[in-house]
């Protein structure tokens, strides 16, 4: 039997799209897999781009490093715990 969708299960894709995976929305939602994803097509709804850092952005100065070090050299880092 087919279910339509209501603005609460809208208004649940929406704000959960970017973190959940469609067959996650679906499960959540008591809905099919194309379902979901005729949807999302229907609400014109992308995850968010990653920002992808390119070589030439990684490039440090090493005097940058040099200089960071020592500014922050005498700070006392506290000790991890372990969990057991």
């Amino acid at each position: 039997m087919r279910q339509g969708w209501s603005r609460k299960d809208e208004q649940f894709v929406r704000d959960n799209y970017g973190t959940m995976t469609q067959r996650e929305l679906a499960n959540e939602l008591g809905k099919t897999y194309a379902a979901v994803e005729r949807k999302i097509a229907r609400m014109s709804l992308s995850k968010p781009k990653i920002n992808i850092i390119k070589d030439e952005q990684m490039k440090f100065d090493v005097n940058d490093f040099v200089e960071f070090f020592n500014k922050y050299k005498n700070i006392e880092v506290p000790k991890l715990q372990t969990i057991k």
